[in-house]
């Protein structure tokens, strides 16, 4: 009975009118956003390439999620999704940083529309990092491949808040836009 419960309330969230947020030139809509993060700043946005923040939080996590057109088809999305998450890490964070073997996730899968709308195979990294000075942290990227898009979206912070686990329920709550 308790999984029943905790199974309905993790779509429940996708059955509201409006979405968290919609990633309009990707085509992607964030269902569930954690309110510790929001709302969301907006970087410079156009169609070929933009990116989106959460809040400075007291929980310490850190979100972005960017994008890029795809003018071709990339080759290797595993080492897309590597060199761009190191291009969005802060340097200090980067020269502590140790990252997992990346893997293929499906998307959506906390939806009722996964197989409408989800937003498919994703390539995922988890990362450690700690600083010189500062707290050790954990992180987790994807990189989501849709629409004629590339997607990076990353959380990070203290170990103690389990960023990874928090962006895994962003992106199982998130679909293609209709």
């Amino acid at each position: 009975m308790g999984l029943i419960v905790a199974a309905l309330s993790l779509i429940i969230p996708l059955q509201q009118e409006t979405p968290a947020y919609i990633l309009e030139p990707a085509g992607i809509e964030f269902s569930y956003l954690p309110a510790e993060i929001c709302p969301l700043i907006e970087g410079t946005m156009t169609e070929e390439t933009g990116a989106v923040a959460g809040q400075p939080n007291s929980m310490g996590i850190t979100f972005g999620c960017y994008y890029w057109k795809a003018e071709d088809a990339i080759e290797d999305k595993t080492l897309w999704v590597e060199a761009k998450l190191s291009s969005v890490i802060p340097p200090d964070l980067m020269e502590s940083i140790r990252w997992s073997e990346p893997v293929w996730v499906e998307g959506s899968m906390g939806t009722d529309v996964r197989n409408s709308r989800s937003l498919g195979l994703m390539s995922r990294i988890n990362f450690t990092f700690f600083p010189s000075e500062g707290v050790m942290g954990r992180g987790r990227a994807y990189g989501i491949f849709r629409n004629g898009y590339s997607v990076l979206v990353t959380m990070y912070g203290p170990s103690e808040v389990n960023p990874q686990d928090i962006l895994e329920q962003i992106v199982n709550m998130a679909v293609l836009s209709e």
